[in-house]
């Protein structure tokens, strides 16, 4: 399914980037809510999986604001002051998406201004057992002490589409049987009521943990488990995503300038010596724009190899603190400064659990779609297919112990019924 210019452009803004792999997770997202657009109700949950801090939450209200996007006439997109007339977004990404989640920034929806949002986030942890269920599902009245009178609560709010339970790992094994009831069902009980209701929204489900290993020790329902892996989007750590990060930084950039600083063109009286990351970079001027800008739009050459070759332990959330602190000094402190003090330890690829085996599942699988979207050769024969990861694996191997500064003990470890290891992985280094 291919997307239209305008949607094409929304996807892009939100979710920066030029590679392959960018490209294939815009056009999932595209059709998931192409999808829903037309079958309302069709798509009843999305898994959204990632290490903490990979920006699970942004995508949640990303998705929830593109459908709201999807609505709206080009008319009404300038109205609400989103884009040119020429249709390019003026917003920076995280304001746009704030303003499409509000019922009274989107008419087209249908509903009237100030009858609340479009996502509803719940931090699942928060809930206990009467909690879940009277906040989720509502309740009548009388059903429990204080239970004044009627409550409708969220499944029940018709002026909410999406709902987002975030950390659901952290779910008791108790209530997710109640979680299980309305995915598989499409159909919850207020508490107290004698009768069910049905619900049309689309819930988005969370999760830093790795939920096979919860399942395997029994924290998490295996039904539950399998319910809802229709539809699951896992976001790789920013480790992995190197090919991006610039295109990232420069976006979050602009969101901060704009949380920050307000308006970039109302810029302060400026020295262009003292104030030098404050002016408009020469090619990214257009006619009639003043070169002063409010906001801090320029990296040193420094900065830009910092955010190729920090591990960024902290993923999108460290790179965000690190641009306010940015902001914050006006450019005139380095990146490489402004990161955490707080040192984790040496961070590579995931590797708990059957996180690793996942990096490779994610690896092989991205590889297959860049094959498909034309991004890479096809490999013709499985054979081959395995040759080339043989090659890969090969490689990695001795960049491995060349990075980890590995002893040959440790090796041998590794290795430990190869009858020459040594000379093996001596081939492999020299080929």
């Amino acid at each position: 399914m291919g997307t239209s210019a305008s949607t094409d452009e929304f996807l892009t803004h939100v979710f920066p980037g030029e590679s392959s792999a960018m490209d294939v997770f815009r056009t999932d997202i595209d059709q998931l809510c192409q999808y829903g657009k037309r079958h309302k109700g069709s798509i009843g949950c999305i898994l959204i999986t990632g290490e903490t801090g990979v920006g699970k939450n942004y995508t949640v209200q990303a998705i929830s604001a593109y459908s709201a996007w999807l609505i709206l006439t080009e008319e009404e997109k300038r109205e609400f002051g989103y884009c040119d007339v020429r249709g390019n977004i003026l917003q920076p990404a995280t304001r746009l998406i704030k303003h499409l989640l509000r019922r009274d920034q989107t008419r087209g929806a249908g509903k009237l201004p100030g009858a609340g949002t479009r996502l509803v986030t719940v931090l699942v942890p928060q809930l206990t057992g009467d909690l879940f269920g009277s906040e989720l599902f509502g309740h009548v009245k009388g059903a429990f002490t204080g239970a004044d009178s009627l409550h409708p609560g969220i499944f029940g709010d018709e002026t909410v589409d999406d709902v987002f339970l975030d950390e659901i790992g952290d779910l008791p094994p108790a209530l997710q049987v109640k979680l299980l009831h309305v995915v598989e069902t499409r159909t919850f009980r207020p508490v107290g009521a004698l009768g069910e209701r049905s619900t049309v929204h689309r819930i988005f489900l969370a999760t830093n943990k790795v939920l096979e290993d919860l399942v395997e020790t029994g924290l998490f329902r295996e039904d539950l488990y399998w319910r809802i892996q229709g539809h699951r989007i896992v976001i790789p750590p920013l480790l992995m995503r190197r090919d991006v990060i610039e295109q990232l930084a420069k976006s979050i950039l602009e969101s901060v300038n704009q949380e920050q600083r307000g308006n970039r063109e109302t810029g302060p009286s400026l020295d262009p010596v003292g104030e030098r990351y404050c002016f408009v970079v020469p090619d990214e001027k257009e006619q009639g724009r003043p070169v002063a800008s409010n906001w801090v739009e320029r990296f040193e050459p420094e900065d830009t190899e910092f955010l190729r070759t920090h591990t960024w332990p902290g993923n999108v959330r460290e790179l965000r603190q690190c641009l306010e602190l940015y902001v914050y000094h006006n450019g005139h402190r380095r990146l490489c400064t402004l990161v955490s003090r707080v040192t984790p330890r040496k961070k590579t690829l995931p590797v708990s659990g059957d996180n690793w085996a996942d990096g490779i599942k994610q690896a092989v699988m991205a590889y297959l779609r860049a094959v498909l979207t034309g991004g890479e050769k096809a490999p013709g024969r499985p054979d081959e297919l395995l040759k080339m990861f043989d090659r890969l694996v090969k490689r990695a191997v001795c960049e491995f112990r060349s990075a980890e500064g590995t002893r040959s003990i440790d090796m041998q470890t590794i290795f430990s019924t190869a009858k020459d290891w040594q000379t093996t992985v001596g081939r492999w280094d020299q080929g």
